[in-house]
């Protein structure tokens, strides 16, 4: 069952972008743990908290609510209906399960279109969550593309936060090289409020 979202247009380097919601509505600092870390209490939008738990907390049982509202904001934007294939944007971090790519394989299964996860690979070991906009774009180059398409194709890349645009605008440059890709769409699941 889809969640209420309040989508965000994002602008870049592809066609047309959107995040479902913001990640984090309202956070109060809590102090420093025995780190010296800040902590915060932070309230999220639902589809940040169906995110949140499904990627830290092994919730994998909220893919289902995060797909099922993935494909009805999708049933809204007429010009994102001829996706032919799905991109998860590649992780830099290994993790048991790769969120993305489950996140876009079953996207693309439910709308019985491609899937395909080693077209772009990550090369840096460094997270971009927490950098700031200029360390982002040293790792500019980070992203390769692996294999050229063998169709002419319309593309949506996924991703599960947006920030700055860095990365995504890294991917959708190394597939706008390709001429047999056509439109380039995105679509994250939530956006820092920040930016």
């Amino acid at each position: 069952m889809a969640v209420a979202i309040n989508p965000i247009r994002l602008h870049g380097k592809w066609d047309l972008g959107f995040a479902l919601d913001t990640h984090v509505i309202e956070s109060i600092p809590l102090g420093e743990d025995a780190y010296g870390h800040l902590r915060f209490e932070s309230t999220r939008s639902p589809i940040g908290e169906l995110l949140y738990q499904f990627k830290y907390n092994g919730r994998y049982d909220n893919l289902t609510e995060i797909v099922d509202t993935i494909k009805s904001f999708l049933s809204t934007q007429p010009e994102m209906q001829n996706i032919e294939t799905i991109l998860p944007v590649p992780p830099t971090k290994a993790r048991s399960y790769q969120p993305t790519f489950e996140i876009a394989q079953a996207l693309a299964k439910e709308l019985k279109v491609f899937y395909c996860n080693d077209v772009l690979e990550n090369y840096s070991q460094i997270e971009a969550k927490g950098l700031s906009a200029d360390e982002k774009y040293q790792l500019v180059g980070a992203i390769v593309k692996k294999k050229p398409a063998t169709r002419k194709h319309s593309t949506l890349l996924i991703d599960d936060l947006y920030q700055t645009g860095t990365t995504l605008n890294q991917c959708t440059s190394l597939l706008r090289d390709d001429p047999l890709v056509d439109k380039i769409y995105v679509l994250t699941i939530t956006k820092t409020k920040n930016q």
